[in-house]
């Protein structure tokens, strides 16, 4: 989850999350064996680029974005990664043909974790940069040898959640703690902003996404908003709304802070875990 310093300073240029939503869940969606690069182009330009590897996220550039990556890796390792260091690092890299991933982690400047987390940031700072050209001219170019073959690689639904935390920090870090508190094991569920658009519902938050969609993600949402909405006006607090998915699946949604959660339920024990877990919590909650 984004980190405080993390936290990326232009976020009220991006107002809609929708094309980039569209855009995961087309990546989500490829055919397994399918790796190549989005390119990105404005007005004839190659603006940016968008890596994919047999359904998931490898990284991808954006204007202004070239030199975003090593602000990220000195900001929150400065104990370890000074400027002067990555810049030796990368020109050393350069001439042997070396793996800067593997050099960062081998010379213990940097956790493989600590890496993937600040990858994944500057990727999901790309796509924002990218969102308002995503309706435009993208053009698909297969890799010439199947596969990036790359040291990390993301989930389109992570990808989509640590947009959404990035474009609600307050909102995601006090969905995190209520997820992690109230929510059973296995069952899926998300946090997502109040909206009066249904399809920027991007996530804030997830919990228990193994082999999780962005597609199911925004069907969840899409059904919890128009619920929430509905049982708002007849009721002045309402506490949670139940459903029952395509599948059988028991669906819950309920108000939060900031905004709202959704939750999917394989079971009837699991449904009654929640719905008791969620009635504490917004009990103990201040109004």
């Amino acid at each position: 989850m984004p980190s405080s310093a993390l936290m990326i300073s232009d976020v009220a240029q991006y107002t809609s999350a929708e094309r980039l939503a569209q855009q995961l869940v087309i990546i989500e969606n490829l055919p397994a064996e399918m790796s190549g690069v989005y390119l990105v182009h404005e007005d004839g330009q190659l603006r940016g680029t968008i890596h994919v590897d047999r359904g998931k996220l490898c990284w991808a550039t954006a204007p202004g974005k070239a030199a975003r990556l090593t602000e990220l890796l000195c900001a929150p390792h400065g104990q370890n990664i000074h400027r002067p260091t990555l810049r030796a690092l990368c020109e050393h890299c350069l001439r042997t043909g070396a793996s800067l991933i593997d050099a960062l982690v081998d010379k213990k400047l940097i956790t493989a974790d600590e890496l993937r987390m600040v990858l994944l940031h500057h990727t999901a700072e790309c796509l924002l940069a990218l969102e308002p050209l995503l309706s435009g001219d993208l053009r698909w170019h297969a890799h010439p040898h199947g596969t990036y073959d790359a040291a990390f690689s993301f989930d389109p639904l992570e990808a989509a959640t640590w947009i959404g935390g990035l474009l609600h920090p307050e909102l995601q870090l006090a969905a995190s703690s209520e997820l992690t508190q109230i929510v059973p094991a296995a069952c899926f569920a998300a946090a997502y902003p109040f909206t009066d658009r249904p399809l920027d519902l991007v996530p804030v938050c997830c919990v228990h996404a193994t082999q999780r969609s962005v597609q199911g993600s925004l069907e969840l949402a899409r059904w919890a908003h128009h619920e929430l909405r509905a049982a708002h006006t007849l009721y002045e607090r309402p506490r949670s709304v139940v459903g029952i998915g395509g599948s059988g699946q028991a669906l819950v949604a309920w108000s939060s802070a900031a905004g709202f959660c959704a939750a999917v339920c394989d079971s009837t024990a699991q449904l009654a875990r929640l719905l008791s877990s969620q009635y504490r919590y917004s009990a103990q909650a201040p109004r």
